[in-house]
């Protein structure tokens, strides 16, 4: 197994594992302020994984700088 593809299964299962757990905490108690923000920040950190998982399958550069281009 290559490394790419290895540490892009990390990435995804962080992506499993936090959301998962923001999901617990915000089912927890949804109207506290704390909850909502952690749960903010567990969506950043999964916007932030799942990007950096596909960007280490890309087969090239070339989709990877398109994926850029187009957000900006």
């Amino acid at each position: 197994m290559s490394y790419p593809i290895l540490f892009s299964i990390l990435f995804f299962s962080v992506c499993v594992v936090s959301m998962v757990s923001g999901v617990l905490v915000l089912l927890n108690n949804p109207k506290a302020p704390g909850n909502r923000c952690f749960f903010a920040m567990i969506i950043a950190i999964n916007f932030w994984s799942a990007g950096l998982a596909l960007a280490n399958i890309a087969p090239g550069r070339c989709p990877v700088l398109f994926l850029t281009w187009v957000r900006s």
